[in-house]
């Protein structure tokens, strides 16, 4: 009987150290990048998805980033495409589940990254502050 309940409080840590490993940690990836060609010059409009994860949701934030020969156009780029929501999640083993979130539900973590799939797609996300 003690056998059994040792075992049961194991896995019950395992799966909290497991939950508590993402918590807090925000991840990020570069989802594409366009230009914008204008007749004072141009813009390279880079767009980003970020990961960031509470204790059992996570809030998925898009966002742009703009380079522009004209600077004075960088702002309107930038807040063009800002939106964020939160799911909730599930973590198995090295498996990260979003729950209705229909772009990448599925993460795998493998060191400092998540690696994102839908069907043959993938998508890295990094994780913020590391170099």
């Amino acid at each position: 009987m003690r056998s059994i309940l040792f075992v049961s409080l194991l896995f019950m840590g395992i799966s909290t150290r497991a939950q508590m490993n993402v918590t807090g940690k925000t991840f990020t990836a570069k989802t594409g990048e366009s230009c914008k060609e204008m007749p004072d010059g141009g813009c390279t409009i880079k767009y980003f998805c970020s990961l960031t994860f509470g204790p059992d949701s996570v809030t998925v934030h898009n966002y742009t980033k703009a380079s522009c020969t004209n600077k004075e156009l960088e702002p309107g780029y930038e807040k063009s495409l800002q939106e964020s929501k939160t799911y909730k999640y599930t973590v198995s083993n090295s498996m990260i589940t979003i729950e209705n979130f229909a772009t990448y539900g599925i993460y795998e973590e493998k060191g400092n990254m998540l690696i994102g799939k839908k069907g043959n797609a993938t998508l890295a996300f990094e994780k913020s502050g590391i170099k």
